[in-house]
């Protein structure tokens, strides 16, 4: 009976607005940061979001892999005279494995990233004639060390 009433008093204080439904659901007081283009992200409709061991946020948008340290950006984009370069701009997927590698699937293959040398190794599926075409959508593990890549070919 008192739980009854105890509720009932509850949704009459929330229903006349004495006290915000937002404030009881709320209880962390999340606040949120807006990062744009102002703040030297490279384009504003952000496809993907990982966040690394090291701490460094990665955005991955229609133009380039972002890597965000709190304050500023580095952007990673194709170079089409740089072999080391990732293998294109659009990027679609981000995953970190359990070594720490950076994997990221653009719209033409899968990349490592290399964190001593700050470049990119482009990795060809053998079972793919054309595996630079290879559209990367998702990455994940499988629980042990293997990595599942969805492509617009099939599962890798």
């Amino acid at each position: 009976m008192i739980r009854k009433i105890y509720f009932l008093f509850i949704n009459l204080l929330l229903f006349t607005g004495i006290i915000p439904a937002q404030q009881l659901n709320n209880k962390n007081n999340l606040k949120f940061k807006n990062i744009s283009l102002q703040d030297g992200l490279s384009q504003s409709s952000v496809l993907c979001v990982l966040q690394d061991k090291n701490g460094f946020i990665w955005f991955g948008t229609r133009d380039g892999l972002n890597k965000y340290d709190g304050n500023s950006f580095k952007i990673y984009r194709y170079n089409s005279i740089d072999s080391t370069s990732i293998s294109n701009s659009y990027i679609k997927a981000l995953h970190e494995d359990k070594d720490g590698n950076l994997w990221i699937g653009t719209t033409h293959g899968l990349n490592k990233f290399n964190r001593k040398e700050d470049n990119f190794e482009r990795y060809i599926f053998k079972d793919t004639a054309n595996s630079y075409q290879d559209e990367i959508w998702d990455i994940e593990n499988d629980g042990a060390s293997h990595l599942i890549i969805a492509t617009n070919n099939g599962l890798h």
